[in-house]
């Protein structure tokens, strides 16, 4: 899921000058939540039956049991995904 979420930070999500980060932690309760920022602010589309691209946020939504978003103050967004195991 991290791996997915990231390439498409990579690709889709790079301005020069800025990074991407990946934040991995274990919640108290065993859940993992994976966070991925880029400095892009515009929140990528979920979309069904595309072949070559738009799948991984797709796929990332389906395994995750909380998938969300938010702006970031000083640029960029971050997708947070929680997952259960």
């Amino acid at each position: 899921m991290a791996l997915t979420d990231v390439a498409n930070a990579v690709v889709h999500g790079r301005a020069p000058g800025h990074e991407l980060w990946l934040r991995l932690a274990v919640l108290e309760d065993g859940e993992l939540s994976v966070e991925v920022s880029d400095p892009v602010r515009g929140f990528p589309e979920v979309r069904a039956g595309e072949l070559e691209c738009g799948r991984g946020l797709l796929v990332v939504s389906q395994l995750a049991a909380e998938l969300d978003w938010f702006l970031r103050a000083e640029v960029g967004k971050t997708v947070r995904a929680r997952l259960v195991g």
